[in-house]
């Protein structure tokens, strides 16, 4: 079968005009990528204003001045040196506006940012103060080889403090996030009443030793009639009791 020669002429030109227009036609249709393109991607950097209730940790990262950020996808190019939360400084850090519970009617949104190891504010209703306690204590708690920090906050509504344990882990930034709050209930018989912090400190080995002052129903803001000891240890991702906790007589005041 013969094809006539003006189609063979035409199918020539088509063919040359699709090699020399092919190019241009996928340049077009390529995604635009050079300034002023719209980012239509997720933002692995987004704020995140969540934050962890009692029992568990702050949602995405701490940075040195203690902004919320959603965690990335990215491994870190370089793991925390195991004892890098030792650089943290506490002092002048910023923490989640949980870090006393409930204490405050209006807890300021920004958190609470340290000077000093302190910072105090609020208005005419009400103030409040909320002090570092000074003996920062270190250990392993997660057992991943880097060291934690467990940080105390005493947070004062009025004339007493009421003492937040909190555990920092480092972000591989300089800075840290909270792994975990420590929580009243956690291997205490809360029936007894009301558990308020006394002392809390981080072992090498990785475990928590927690004393609780224990105010029974009638017991003055001074005198807790009972005193509790637990050892919180990290097991499946949280802080579990060692054993339940003892309960002892409280000392009397000096």
């Amino acid at each position: 079968m013969h094809t006539h020669p003006a189609v063979r002429r035409r199918a020539a030109i088509g063919l040359a005009a699709v090699a020399v227009l092919g190019p241009l036609a996928v340049a077009a249709c390529a995604p635009n990528d050079g300034p002023g393109a719209e980012d239509t991607s997720p933002d692995s950097d987004a704020v995140d204003h969540g934050g962890g209730g009692s029992g568990g940790g702050v949602t995405g990262t701490v940075s040195p001045q203690g902004t919320a950020i959603a965690s990335s996808t990215t491994a870190r190019a370089t793991p925390p040196a195991p004892d890098a939360v030792r650089s943290v400084d506490f002092t002048s850090f910023a923490f989640p506006p949980d870090s006393c519970g409930d204490m405050f009617h209006e807890t300021p949104v920004e958190g609470f940012e340290m000077d000093g190891g302190q910072v105090q504010g609020g208005h005419d209703d009400e103030t409040f103060a909320v002090y570092l306690r000074p003996d920062i204590t270190y250990g392993d708690v997660d057992g991943d080889g880097v060291e934690e920090a467990l940080v105390i906050l005493d947070c004062t509504p009025g004339n007493r403090p009421y003492g937040f344990a909190s555990v920092w882990t480092p972000d591989g930034d300089g800075g840290a996030e909270r792994l975990v709050q420590v929580a009243t209930n956690i291997g205490t018989d809360t029936g007894r009443g009301d558990h308020w912090l006394e002392e809390a400190a981080l072992t090498p080995d990785g475990s928590i030793n927690v004393t609780w002052q224990v105010f029974g129903e009638g017991d003055a803001a001074c005198c807790p009639a009972e005193q509790a000891q637990v050892t919180l240890v990290w097991r499946d991702g949280a802080l579990v009791p060692a054993a339940p906790a003892v309960y002892a007589e409280a000392p009397k005041p000096g």
